[in-house]
């Protein structure tokens, strides 16, 4: 039954009562109206029921239906028993928990010394040639692993001590970022040899190049001699310098920094020396034969023998690698 058809039946019901029962006119009036009212209100309901009737079906095959009776596109009619039907859904993507978001490819970075230094103590790292102003382990901004021998190198180059009448050496068997050991190369060291109060001997500074077997030390001193040696087991624990290959004179000044230099090329070894700010350079080849280094660095040398445990030699400022 309709809501229409239930208010015109309950609006039939009170006029027959009126008419039966013995109400007053008055109260028939009133009687008679409320049953007009609903008579109105069960129009107005079966004129909105039909007009609803009327429209469009709603997607899925359905009507539209009031309130509660709703039914979803494409869902069984009420009252029956729903059938499962397939939903279309977009395809997601789920992250597992060993996966992490792709990254688009960049540039390799180029290598950044680290610690930051002064504008005073460069260091380079390119290609290759390799070079620093604290050739030292702890000190060198580039972090070459380097490996020190008898020396204590002070504070990072300033005033590196020596055993008392033996020697030190620094070395380095790989530098970093791909700078490769060649047998074709040269390698610079710079540095002040200045008389320190107290010592009587000879002090020494120079590159040195070489592996287990055989290797060079090109020594500058503080006598205005240099001297070219030759050495086994550097980048060992206990090198052994070897015999004198040749020797010579220089202009000698206490306040001067030198660049000492050695380059190996087709079994060849040379020797030169500038004197920074003018002067030189003084050149001396030697040869080596088939040689290749397994370590790279420089050596100090201390000829005094004044029972002092350690003797001061240099100042270094400089070291240079370079493939050539």
């Amino acid at each position: 039954m309709t809501a229409a058809g239930f208010l015109v039946g309950i609006a039939g019901v009170i006029a027959a009562m009126a008419m039966i029962l013995d109400f007053s006119s008055r109260s028939r009036r009133y009687i008679f109206c409320t049953c007009g009212a609903l008579v109105f209100v069960a129009v107005v309901l079966a004129v909105v029921s039909i007009f609803q009737r009327s429209q469009p079906a709603a997607p899925g095959g359905t009507t539209a239906e009031a309130t509660t009776g709703t039914k979803a596109p494409g869902s069984a009619p009420l009252g029956a028993s729903a059938t499962a039907q397939p939903v279309k859904t977009q395809p997601t993507e789920t992250p597992s928990r060993s996966s992490s978001p792709s990254r688009s490819p960049s540039p390799s970075p180029s290598p950044s010394p680290s610690p930051s230094r002064s504008p005073s103590k460069p260091v380079a790292v390119v290609g290759k040639t390799y070079s620093t102003s604290e050739p030292f382990l702890l000190c060198d901004p580039g972090r070459a692993q380097w490996n020190l021998v008898n020396i204590v190198p002070g504070s990072c180059g300033q005033g590196p001590m020596v055993p008392d009448g033996g020697y030190g050496y620094d070395t380095v068997k790989k530098f970093p970022n791909g700078v490769r050991l060649s047998s074709s190369n040269t390698v610079t060291v710079t540095g002040t040899i200045p008389h320190y109060a107290g010592i009587s001997g000879t002090g020494c500074l120079g590159p040195a190049e070489g592996s287990a077997t055989s290797g060079y030390i090109a020594f500058l001193c503080n006598n205005g001699q240099w001297y070219i040696d030759s050495v086994t087991g550097l980048g060992g624990k206990d090198p052994v310098v070897g015999g004198q290959l040749a020797t010579g004179p220089y202009p000698y000044s206490y306040t001067a920094s030198y660049a000492i230099s050695l380059t190996f090329r087709a079994g060849t070894g040379n020797l030169s020396v500038t004197l920074q700010g003018g002067g030189g350079p003084l050149t001396q080849t030697f040869s080596t034969g088939p040689f290749t280094p397994a370590a790279i660095g420089y050596a100090l040398e201390s000829s005094n023998s004044d029972g002092s445990p350690y003797d001061q030699i240099a100042t270094l400022s400089g070291f240079v690698y370079t493939v050539n």
